[in-house]
């Protein structure tokens, strides 16, 4: 679920914008960036600290929209 929601984040922002994701759901560490690499969403950051998965992303510039 953190994953979808982010993909909407992304999709509603303008391309160029960074998106961050903050969950406690630890598959998002791994669903997250399969997304962004599947969307060509540009990955910053993908991290896990005191039981967080911080996903950094900026949206991509084309308007050439991908699902």
């Amino acid at each position: 679920m953190p994953t979808l929601r982010f993909a909407k984040a992304l999709l509603d922002s303008k391309p160029g914008v960074r998106v961050e994701l903050i969950a406690d759901d630890p598959m998002a560490r791994i669903d997250a960036p399969h997304y962004l690499a599947d969307s060509g969403h540009e990955l910053i950051l993908a991290e896990i600290a005191e039981g967080l998965v911080r996903v950094v992303a900026r949206r991509r510039r084309t308007d050439n929209e991908q699902t």
